[in-house]
C-alpha cells in the first residue's frame, strides 16, 4: 500500500505540472468511456475466472492436497504468461495510432507471429525444466504439479497468442463478441471441468484450460477474418 500510495503522489504531481488547466472530473468524459471500460473489464473477468474456476473445482472435488498441486502449475503457468502479457500492454497503443485497419491487422498478425514463436520457446523451456524448478523451489513432494503445468504452458502458447488479437480487437473499439466469448469460454471450462476433474484429476483442469484457450483463440481469429475479410488472413 505505501509503495502504490508512493507512486500515486508521483504520477498526480507530475500530471499536475502537465495540465494545460486544473484538473476537475468530467462526468462526460467518464460516460463516453464507460461502456468501453465495462466491455474490457468484462472480458478479462471471465479470462480469469478460467483459471480460477479451475482451482475452485479441484478444491470441492479433489480436496486440499491436489488443490496445492494445482495451485503451482497454476502459479507458474501465470510467469510464463507475463511475456505476452507485457508485449500486449506495449503493443496497444501502438495499434491505437495506426490509421487504418488494415495497418492495425497487418502490425498484429505480424507481432502473434512472433509470440507465438516465443511462447513456443518459453513454454517449451519451462516445461522441459519444470520438475527441477518445481523440486528446487517447493520440493520433492509437489512433483505431482509437473505434469499439470506442462499442459498449462501449452495453453499458455495459445492465450499469449490470443492476447495479441484481443489487443487488436480493444483497438477496435472492443466489439461485444470479445466479452461473449470468455463467457462461452468460462462456461465451457466449467462443463469440462465437471467430467474431466473426477476422471483425470488435476490434468483434467489443465486440459480443460488448453481446450478453452484454444477455442477462443480460433473464435477470435475467425471473427477477425468475418469482421475484416479484405485483411484479416
Amino acid at each position: 500500500m505505501a509503495a502504490s500510495a508512493v507512486g500515486l503522489a508521483q504520477v498526480l504531481m507530475r500530471i499536475w505540472r502537465l495540465a494545460p488547466v486544473i484538473p476537475w472530473p468530467s462526468p462526460g468524459l467518464l460516460r463516453a468511456h464507460l461502456v468501453y471500460g465495462l466491455k474490457s473489464y468484462l472480458a478479462c473477468l471471465f479470462a480469469y475466472l478460467v483459471v480460477r474456476f479451475d482451482l475452485l473445482m479441484v478444491q470441492h472435488m479433489l480436496g486440499a492436497r491436489q488443490t496445492g498441486y494445482y495451485s503451482i502449475a497454476a502459479s507458474m503457468a501465470d510467469l510464463v504468461y507475463l511475456l505476452p502479457s507485457i508485449i500486449g500492454t506495449l503493443l496497444f497503443p501502438k495499434l491505437v495510432a495506426r490509421a487504418t485497419r488494415e495497418e492495425k491487422w497487418r502490425l498484429t498478425a505480424g507481432m502473434s507471429g512472433l509470440v507465438l514463436v516465443l511462447m513456443m520457446g518459453v513454454s517449451g523451456i519451462a516445461a522441459l525444466f519444470a520438475r527441477p524448478v518445481i523440486r528446487l523451489l517447493f520440493g520433492a513432494d509437489f512433483l505431482p504439479a509437473a505434469p499439470a503445468f506442462v499442459l498449462l504452458a501449452i495453453a499458455m502458447i495459445f492465450y499469449g497468442v490470443n492476447n495479441i488479437v484481443s489487443s487488436y480487437l480493444a483497438s477496435m473499439s472492443f466489439p461485444w463478441f470479445s466479452v461473449l466469448i470468455w463467457i462461452v469460454a468460462c462456461a465451457l471450462n466449467v462443463g469440462l471441468n465437471l467430467f474431466w476433474i473426477p476422471a483425470y484429476g488435476i490434468m483434467g483442469a489443465s486440459l480443460s484450460s488448453l481446450v478453452c484457450y484454444v477455442l477462443v483463440l480460433v473464435a477470435q481469429v475467425v471473427y477477425c477474418a468475418w469482421w475484416h475479410p479484405g485483411h484479416a488472413s
